[in-house]
């Protein structure tokens, strides 16, 4: 598994072309460590308008078909999907990283780019230990001002006297955002394997603080028409926030200079694909089952909730408490009837 450090920031790259775990001073910035099979929790997508739908393509990963190279301190993604090359770059300097994606076609295409990333933002036993608990710690303040977008997160939750904190946006215009991952992927994906967000043309732009802290960015539509695009994310990370999470920590001037000075260091090397694990491309999600299927299996419901006489979740007589699919479906504004 390569390393890629610069400063006291160090990526992990997995054999498949994800990101496992991004590690700044002693603080694991990302909440879900990736893994072979599913890749990461993060990444980056374009989308490419058709008609009236989107055809959607993870830049990074298992799933992306990308020829992968790094170096010391960065690492670049290339492929073509829809007759869209793209080219894109990763590149640590210090505390600070930016994601690059360089377009590139010769006709005409109407594209948008979402940037995604998961957020732990505490020590690393204690990411992992509960990852819901160190998620609704996590506070969001969101600036929009002149067609930007910046999302600062602070870890409310004391890291060794300290509060984490993670500034994310881009160089470019940006049309829409999201914090969270019930936002992104919707209460369907279990079933249907594609994110609420990617059949939107917006993101929520709304800041919602739940058990999974998700940011993501949305660049504006862009007619591509044998022309050349780059978009540039940063996320500039600070190991403490004293002060509570009311203004941004790092002015963009700034992040420009530091984008400017950054340079890839060392030899370039290309990652050898491992192909022993296949990619998972559906959900695994089973029939519904019908009430007659229900009393076969559980003939003694107890504490039975339902909704518009659909039953949701119930306890079996051993104990057990058992939830169907359709609680999921209607976790966010669910209105239950107990009997």
């Amino acid at each position: 598994m390569p390393v890629i450090k610069d400063g006291s920031t160090t990526v992990n790259l997995l054999d498949n072309g994800a990101i496992s775990k991004i590690i700044s001073g002693n603080v694991m910035v990302n909440q879900i460590e990736g893994n072979n099979l599913d890749g990461s929790f993060a990444n980056i997508f374009l989308r490419v308008k058709k008609f009236n739908h989107y055809n959607i393509h993870p830049l990074t990963g298992p799933l992306s078909n990308s020829e992968v190279t790094y170096s010391t301190n960065s690492v670049t993604w290339t492929g073509e999907f829809e007759e869209i090359i793209y080219r894109l770059n990763l590149l640590i300097h210090d505390d600070t990283w930016f994601w690059t994606v360089d377009l590139e076609t010769g006709k005409t295409k109407t594209v948008d780019v979402t940037y995604t990333q998961d957020l732990g933002l505490g020590g690393e036993k204690f990411v992992k230990t509960n990852e819901a608990y160190a998620s609704q710690y996590i506070d969001h303040l969101v600036v929009t001002e002149n067609d930007t977008i910046t999302i600062a997160s602070r870890q409310n939750q004391s890291q060794s006297s300290q509060y984490p904190y993670l500034q994310e946006g881009s160089f470019e215009k940006l049309s829409s955002y999201s914090t969270d991952a019930y936002q992104f992927f919707g209460t369907e994906y279990k079933q249907s394997s594609i994110p609420k967000a990617f059949q939107q043309s917006n993101l929520d732009n709304y800041n919602q603080q739940n058990e999974s802290a998700y940011t993501a960015l949305r660049t504006h539509e862009i007619n591509l028409n044998q022309d050349n695009v780059k978009f540039v994310f940063y996320a500039s990370f600070a190991e403490n926030q004293p002060a509570g999470n009311d203004h941004l920590l790092i002015d963009l001037n700034e992040l420009h200079k530091r984008y400017a000075t950054a340079v890839v260091l060392g030899e370039s090397k290309k990652l050898e694909p491992v192909t022993t694990i296949l990619p998972m491309t559906q959900v695994l999600a089973g029939d519904k089952l019908t009430e007659e299927e229900l009393d076969q299996f559980f003939p003694k419901k107890l504490q039975v909730e339902k909704k518009e006489k659909q039953i949701l979740s119930f306890f079996s007589s051993d104990g057990s408490h058992i939830v169907l699919p359709e609680k999921e479906k209607n976790k966010i504004g669910c209105q239950e009837t107990l009997y």
